[in-house]
C-alpha cells in the first residue's frame, strides 16, 4: 500500500510540474492544464481497466473533444487507477491536480454522504433504459434528485458533467447465493462504503472492504468469499476464475459520473465550454451504443469458460432481498440530515418517467 501511495504521489507531482511548465509557455488559452504547441492539454483519470465502461466513456470524450475543437484540445487519460483509487481521483479533482475524473459515487460517500442513495438496493429503476432516461433528464437540468446531488458536489468545488449507468450489479461467490439465508457467514467484499456494507450485512453477510485493485487476490486467497460488481468488471478482471457462482441479482445499478474541477471549468472560455458540452453529448451517445452489448457479451464469455455457474434471478427470488432492503432504508437516512429530501426528490423523478 505504501509503494502504491508513493507511486500516486510521484505521478501527481509530475502532473503538477507539467502544469507549471505548460502554463509558462504563454501565447494561447488561459484554461486547463496548459499548452503545448498551441494545443491545450487537459487531464482525465479513472480507476477502471482498459476497455471497461469508464475507459470507453473517457476515450469517446477525448476523441470528441479533439474533433469538435479542430485538434486544439488534447485530453490525456490516466486509466487503471494510475493516479490512485476513486477516492484519490476525486480528491485530485477537488484540489485541481487533475482537470477531470470519472468516479462512481460509492467512493464519494465519505465526502458527500447523500450520494449513498445510489447504493440503496431496489430503490432506483431496475430497467436500465429508465435509468438512462433519468440521467438524460439530469443532463438537461430536469431531474430534481440529481440537481440536489450536483449542488452538493459543487459545494466541494466539483462540477458534474454527466451521469451514466454502467450496468446492474451482480454477485459472485464460492457458494450459490439464492436467498438471504445463503449470505449468513459469507465474507463478502464491498467497496469502502458503510451503506453498501450495511446492505449486505442486513442479508446476513460479513462484509469486508477491499480495494478494487486487490480484489482478485483476496478472492483467490480466501480473504473474501464473494463480491459484488457489474458483469463487465467480473469478466474483465477474471473473477470467474476464483469463484464458482455468478448471481445475476441486480439489486442496484453501478453508475459513473464525469466530474470536472470547478475552478478549471470556470476558467474556460465560452468556446471551450461549448466544446465540452458537445463532446460530452457525443461521448454519451457512443457509450450508450456499446454498453449493453459489452455486458451481454461478458455474460456469454463467462458462461463459455465453463468455470462458473450462472444463476439468473427472477422477480420472485428478488422479493425477500427487496423486503430486507426496504426495511433497512434508515441505513441511508442515518448518514445524512438531508437524506429524506433527496429520496423524495428522486421519487418525484421516478414518478415522472
Amino acid at each position: 500500500m505504501k509503494s502504491k501511495k508513493m507511486k500516486v504521489l510521484a505521478v501527481l507531482m509530475a502532473l503538477g510540474m507539467m502544469a507549471c511548465v505548460l502554463a509558462g509557455c504563454g501565447g494561447g488559452s488561459d484554461s486547463g492544464s496548459g499548452e503545448s504547441g498551441g494545443t491545450v492539454v487537459w487531464t482525465l483519470a479513472h480507476e477502471e481497466n482498459d476497455g471497461e465502461m469508464m475507459d470507453i466513456y473517457a476515450k469517446a470524450f477525448a476523441d470528441a473533444l479533439n474533433e469538435v475543437s479542430g485538434g486544439q484540445v488534447q485530453l490525456d487519460i490516466y486509466p487503471n487507477g494510475t493516479l490512485g483509487d476513486n477516492q484519490d481521483l476525486f480528491d485530485s479533482v477537488v484540489n485541481g491536480t487533475v482537470d477531470f475524473c470519472i468516479t462512481d459515487p460509492g467512493w464519494v460517500q465519505t465526502s458527500i454522504p447523500e450520494v449513498g442513495i445510489f447504493s440503496l438496493h431496489f430503490f432506483f429503476p431496475s430497467d436500465i433504459t429508465d435509468y438512462d432516461k433519468l440521467c438524460e433528464k439530469a443532463a438537461a437540468g430536469e431531474s430534481e434528485g440529481f440537481k440536489m446531488i450536483d449542488e452538493l458536489y459543487a459545494g466541494l468545488g466539483v462540477t458534474n458533467l454527466q451521469w451514466f449507468p454502467e450496468g446492474g450489479n451482480a454477485w459472485t461467490c464460492k457458494k450459490a447465493l439464492k436467498t438471504p439465508e445463503d449470505f449468513k457467514g459469507v465474507k463478502f467484499r464491498t467497496m469502502a462504503s458503510s451503506i453498501i456494507s450495511d446492505s449486505y450485512n442486513a442479508y446476513g453477510a460479513d462484509a469486508v472492504m477491499i480495494s478494487y485493485t486487490e480484489l482478485y487476490s483476496a478472492l483467490q486467497l480466501g480473504t473474501a468469499d464473494g463480491q459484488v460488481n457489474p458483469v463487465f468488471a467480473i469478466n474483465s478482471n477474471s473473477y470467474y476464475e476464483v469463484q464458482d457462482y455468478l448471481m445475476l441479482a441486480y439489486p442496484d445499478t453501478f453508475i459513473g459520473c464525469l466530474n470536472a474541477n470547478t475552478a478549471f471549468y470556470d476558467s474556460l472560455t465560452d468556446e471551450e465550454k461549448a466544446w465540452i458540452d458537445e463532446a460530452n453529448k457525443m461521448a454519451y451517445e457512443e457509450y450508450i451504443s456499446q454498453r449493453d452489448g459489452i455486458n451481454e457479451q461478458a455474460i456469454a464469455d463467462m458462461e463459455a469458460t465453463g468455470q462458473i455457474e450462472i444463476i439468473e434471478f427472477t422477480d420472485e427470488m428478488r422479493e425477500p432481498f427487496k423486503k430486507i432492503a426496504e426495511d433497512n432504508r434508515d441505513i441511508y437516512l442515518k448518514t445524512c440530515d438531508g437524506g429524506q429530501d433527496v429520496m423524495d426528490a428522486f421519487q418525484k423523478d421516478f414518478d415522472a418517467l
